[in-house]
């Protein structure tokens, strides 16, 4: 039997903070992007020090309002959410939300990074556990061992080969130039392109397990996860992003709609330790014309209509997705 998640979300219910945290992060956003674009003018050490100080904490800044902004725009969202009659509700609080990653940013400032992982851990901790549905609270299930696997596996070391393939190939290619070798330094710097394409597939993996680590989410008997196949993801993922290029965007919003019910679709539900069902997301053939639609308001209106937009996005997505709760076969290629 299939049970629909219903949601009574609209703009106005969140306009006032939503409109409130796209403004702030405006006003931080524009500052860090020109102290960004002076830094390779600055030649001073201490000029560039004090740059570098003043970016940190933007970003820093930028980060805690974020995270102030999720907790409020979460408390209005989640009671309009409801399964089986029965409201969502959250009562995560914003000083507490912000006061933790102000810690774990701290910490990973600290060992250069190497917190990161528990710094995510702790934070989805937080904000699952203040997700409550028939008076019981939900847990994240995802591990920091798990998630600093991924890091250096997955994004460092394949970063760190890149990098050192680009900076020698860039190196060489402008040697050849400067020394009048114009064939061979076009070679190059065809090759510094593709050393900059492998950096993006490479991000794919490292995104897909990321994603996969924050679905793991368990609630009173019954545990829900992401049940995919690493290969069949990552080609299916490809060729989304390939056919958003081709088409210099205009794909973009199918692309997002069809990434959406391959992992929705793929969304298991075990109950102790045994299948109990997965979720469904239903397609239709308005949803490409309806997000293009959104999009185009919200250029249109220069970011005033977000708040109306994300509402109707959300509410659209959640009113197609359903719970099959019979342990039903997989997708093909899952």
């Amino acid at each position: 039997m299939k049970e629909p998640i219903t949601c009574s979300l609209t703009g106005h219910q969140w306009w006032k903070p939503f409109l409130g945290f796209l403004v702030l992060s405006v006003v931080i956003m524009v500052p860090l992007q020109t102290a960004s674009n002076s830094m390779s003018e600055i030649t001073d050490l201490r000029i560039l020090l004090s740059s570098f100080s003043f970016m940190l904490v933007l970003s820093v800044l930028l980060t805690l309002v974020q995270a102030a902004f999720t907790i409020t725009l979460s408390r209005i969202a989640l009671p309009l959410i409801a399964f089986r009659g029965k409201q969502f509700s959250f009562n995560g609080s914003a000083g507490e939300y912000v006061s933790l990653h102000l810690v774990c940013i701290l910490l990973s400032l600290i060992t250069f990074g190497f917190y990161l992982p528990w710094y995510y851990t702790r934070t989805m901790q937080y904000y699952v556990s203040h997700i409550s549905y028939d008076g019981e609270a939900a847990k994240f299930e995802g591990k920091p061992g798990k998630l600093m696997k991924y890091y250096v596996l997955g994004l460092i070391l394949p970063l760190l080969v890149l990098f050192v393939a680009f900076g020698v190939l860039l190196s060489t290619a402008i040697m050849y130039q400067t020394n009048n070798y114009p064939e061979n330094a076009e070679k190059l710097f065809f090759l510094v392109g593709v050393v900059y394409i492998v950096f993006f597939i490479l991000i794919i993996p490292f995104m897909y397990n990321l994603y996969k680590w924050f679905v793991n989410i368990s609630w009173k008997n019954l545990r829900f996860y992401w049940k995919t196949e690493f290969w069949g993801s990552f080609f299916f993922l490809v060729g989304q992003l390939l056919l958003s290029l081709i088409t210099l965007g205009i794909y973009l919003p199918a692309g997002i709609l069809a990434i959406y019910k391959y992992f929705i679709d793929r969304t298991v539900i075990d109950k102790d330790g045994q299948p109990a069902g997965r979720f469904e997301f239903a397609r239709e053939r308005g949803g490409f014309a309806f997000l293009w639609g959104q999009i185009l308001l919200s250029i249109v209106t220069v970011g005033i209509y977000l708040p109306w937009a994300y509402a109707n996005i959300l509410r659209y997505v959640l009113s197609h997705v359903t719970v099959d709760e019979t342990p039903a076969e997989l997708p093909q290629n899952y």
